[in-house]
């Protein structure tokens, strides 16, 4: 069990892109232990100050955790970064990204990311049913030095 998870829906609702005005269930499962008094969704887009949530708490998980959650919802299109803070009988605490969408106690881990698109936006006309393809020039790069580390036999 994961304190926090951003790729499972029992921790975030929607793991996915949402729309502004979209709603998004997000949900941390603390031990009892912890003694925790209050959690908050700490959110900034770029260049914005962080804005605190108060997340309230949900009930019990088993016998020895507690669900802490809360709805959010963004009003304008961006990327979102978000964290966690925890007021516990040992103070205050951060549950941050500590790799692959896992939270953990980490006071310098990154930030989880949402991504918020307009709820208005519309794929044009011309496009649809159509297929995007992009070449990466930088995957075909030849930097003149002989190669190594790598099969010469191709399937």
């Amino acid at each position: 069990m994961y304190i926090f998870n951003s790729r499972n829906t029992d921790y975030k609702e929607k793991v996915r892109a949402v729309a502004t005005g979209e709603t998004v269930r997000l949900r941390l499962i603390l031990p009892r232990s912890m003694s925790c008094s209050g959690a908050y969704l700490c959110v900034h887009k770029e260049n914005e100050p962080d804005v605190l949530y108060s997340m309230f708490w949900a009930g019990m998980c088993g016998d020895d955790h507690e669900y802490w959650q809360l709805h959010f919802s963004a009003d304008t299109p961006g990327l979102y970064w978000y964290h966690f803070q925890l007021d516990t009988a040992w103070g205050r605490s951060f549950v941050r990204n500590v790799g692959h969408g896992i939270g953990d106690f980490a006071p310098d881990g990154t930030d989880f990311q949402q991504t918020v698109y307009d709820a208005d936006f519309t794929t044009p006309d011309w496009l649809k049913g159509g297929l995007i393809y992009q070449i990466f020039p930088d995957r075909f790069y030849n930097s003149g030095k002989k190669k190594t580390g790598y099969r010469r036999s191709r399937v």
